[in-house]
C-alpha cells in the first residue's frame, strides 16, 4: 500500500497527531488498510474521514463518492459517548449491529451542527 500511495501522491501519515491536525484544518483524508470490501455496510478497509465541522464537508464526501446530495454520512463514535450525543432509546440499548437505524440527536447537538 505504502508504494502505492506514493505513487498516488499521497502522504503515509506518521501519527494521530498528524492525523488530527489536517482533520481540523478541513483536510478530507483517504484511509485504506488491507483487502477491499463491498456492499452498504463494507466498512474499515476503505474510508474518507472528516470534520463534522465544517458545513460543506458534506458536500466534498458525496463529490468525492460520485453520490446523490441526499446520502447520509456516518460518524463514528464512540460507545462511551453515544449517550451524550443522541437520546436514549433502543438504538442506544440495544445496539443496532448492521447500522439500519439512526437515533434521534440530543437539542444541542442539532443547535451546534
Amino acid at each position: 500500500l505504502q508504494a502505492l500511495a506514493k505513487k498516488g501522491g499521497a502522504t503515509v501519515l506518521a501519527n494521530v497527531k498528524q492525523l488530527a491536525s489536517l482533520l481540523l484544518q478541513g483536510a478530507t483524508v483517504g484511509v485504506a488498510r488491507g483487502r477491499s470490501e463491498f456492499g452498504p455496510r463494507a466498512l474499515g478497509h476503505r474510508s474518507f474521514l472528516a470534520t463534522a465541522h465544517l458545513a460543506e464537508q458534506k458536500q466534498r464526501l458525496n463529490n468525492l463518492k460520485r453520490r446523490k446530495w441526499y446520502r447520509p454520512c456516518s460518524p463514528i463514535v464512540a460507545i462511551e459517548d453515544l449517550g451524550l450525543l443522541f437520546e436514549d432509546g433502543p438504538d442506544i440499548t440495544l445496539g443496532s449491529k448492521y447500522m439500519n437505524f439512526a437515533p434521534p440527536l440530543q437539542s444541542w447537538v442539532s443547535d451546534v451542527f
